[in-house]
């Protein structure tokens, strides 16, 4: 498996930015969104090489994006989901900013955590050319986005944050 996972024709998407990223499969987990066929499923490594992270982000009822990780080993941090500039919305310049409630603060959701991203693509996603605005960032116009960490209390694989795209 290469460690510099890419999605469309070598671009990555930016969420995997300052990542190493090994493809990965978790095919019997219940991923919310349209269709399992299409989403791109990546382990997340740090450049120092731990494999463990916390997850932040704004929490009030639900967790709220921009989402950050933070290295367990060397504490890099890394901002891997802000709806503003990721995902379809974001990148065609749908999504309507709200800020978090005045209730919500940043907080830790899970800590030193193995991680999986998924990114789903509807396959009708991409089907209007290349004359697009969004020409080139195909790999950011996914329609759902998911981290997944292995809850090592339980060892079982649990939704840490989920977000639709589009």
């Amino acid at each position: 498996m290469s460690s510099d996972a890419s999605c469309f024709g070598g671009q990555r998407p930016r969420a995997l930015e300052g990542l190493l990223a090994l493809p990965a499969e978790l095919p019997e987990y219940p991923f919310d969104g349209h269709s399992h066929a299409d989403n791109l499923v990546f382990e997340l490594i740090c450049p120092c090489g731990c494999d463990t992270f916390d997850v932040h982000a704004f929490a009030d009822e639900e967790p709220l994006p921009p989402v950050m990780l933070t290295c367990s080993e060397c504490g890099t941090r890394r901002i891997c989901f802000d709806p503003k500039c990721d995902g379809y919305d974001g990148v065609v310049g749908n999504y309507q900013a709200t800020p978090p409630p005045a209730s919500a603060s940043r907080t830790t959701l899970i800590a030193d955590v193995p991680l999986w991203i998924r990114f789903e693509f509807p396959p009708d996603l991409l089907e209007s050319g290349a004359d697009e605005p969004w020409c080139g960032r195909e790999a950011d116009l996914y329609s759902w986005f998911s981290l997944v960490a292995l809850d090592e209390q339980t060892n079982m694989l649990r939704t840490v944050f989920d977000w639709e795209c589009a």
